[in-house]
């Protein structure tokens, strides 16, 4: 793991921070809300919060120090073709040479093969290994 931190800190070293973008994901829910609310000492909260599920909503993005650079949502959950799409049509239009995006190694393990991923430039997907770690307690703590 500490390899992997020099190899990635050395990596970012030699890239100029204006080209660095960032992608994440996130998913929220509309029945995402809390069962509990806090108000004033003596009085109690009222309110309401949807009864229905609802349908997931994903959101992929990528930012830069310039903001927002590329930004998509979709209902239901990310899969390769979901991230595909996202980084050919989304992504890659909005990238500038020497450009170096920056992704998270779950968002990575949605690549069916990694020629997708040379087709797409090796030279400018680098991969955060401190997620490496979280991916690993997750391992655990569903054992």
């Amino acid at each position: 793991m500490q390899k992997l931190r020099v190899e990635y800190w050395t990596t970012i070293e030699e890239v100029n921070l204006k080209d660095l973008v960032f992608i994440d994901e996130a998913g929220v829910n509309i029945a995402m809300t809390r069962l509990f609310a806090r108000s004033p000492q003596g009085s109690r909260a009222y309110g309401t919060r949807p009864d229905g599920r609802g349908k997931n909503v994903t959101m992929i993005g990528a930012i830069s120090l310039e903001g927002i650079i590329a930004a998509m949502t979709f209902t239901g959950g990310t899969n390769a073709s979901a991230f595909e799409t996202y980084v050919t049509q989304v992504l890659v239009p909005n990238l500038w040479p020497g450009a170096t995006v920056v992704v998270a190694l779950a968002l990575i393990k949605l690549l069916v093969s990694a020629k997708r991923l040379k087709l797409w430039g090796p030279d400018w997907f680098i991969c955060l290994p401190i997620l490496l770690i979280f991916h690993q307690l997750k391992i655990v703590g569903r054992r």
